[in-house]
């Protein structure tokens, strides 16, 4: 497998696990974080060496996005098995989605030479910065019940906004495929 494949897994895998971990679907969710550990993988591999002008390294973020992907497969896991609570399994799933989609784009931010293409990975990087963990704040709250009435729908819109920046890295590293050459 070469990068430009492995980038077209990525995103599926990212699709994938995003809508079915933020969805509960642990099975589809299980699909999708072992697509993403198949993907980083490779991409850590193919882009080894490479490095932007501030220092990231390409293979170091793609081994951060298998990391999270691990995450997303130890959780998925759990949910199959009935083991841990919902807390735990949410927290690894939201934490698992952060990882790939923020260390994803940071390793395509290091591997791409176009300057704007390379801008646009950062974007998505810090977006999910941003969505993702209030996400995972938002779902703390719920699940523990302690925060104001309004916390399911805030849920509901950070779960929506949360897949719009999983598919917008999912359509960044299909565009970025001619891109990204081993």
């Amino acid at each position: 497998m070469n990068a430009r494949n492995a980038l077209v897994l990525l995103a599926v895998g990212a699709l994938l696990g995003a809508a079915s971990g933020l969805y509960a679907v642990p099975a589809t969710a299980l699909a999708g974080a072992a697509l993403c550990v198949v993907a980083s993988t490779v991409l850590a591999r193919d882009t080894d060496g490479r490095r932007t002008s501030d220092g990231v390294v390409a293979a170091d973020a793609f081994n951060v996005a298998r990391v999270g992907a691990l995450l997303g497969a130890a959780g998925s896991a759990m949910a199959l098995a009935r083991v841990g609570s919902s807390t735990v399994v949410g927290s690894l799933a939201v934490v698992a989605l952060l990882l790939v989609i923020r260390s994803g784009s940071t390793g395509l931010h290091a591997a791409l030479a176009d300057a704007w293409r390379s801008a646009a990975a950062v974007r998505i990087a810090r977006s999910a910065f941003v969505v993702v963990p209030l996400l995972g704040l938002a779902l703390a709250l719920e699940t523990s019940g302690s925060g104001p009435s309004w916390t399911g729908s805030v849920v509901d819109v950070l779960r929506a906004a949360t897949l719009v920046v999983a598919v917008w890295f999912a359509a960044f590293c299909v565009s970025a495929r001619d891109a990204v050459t081993a």
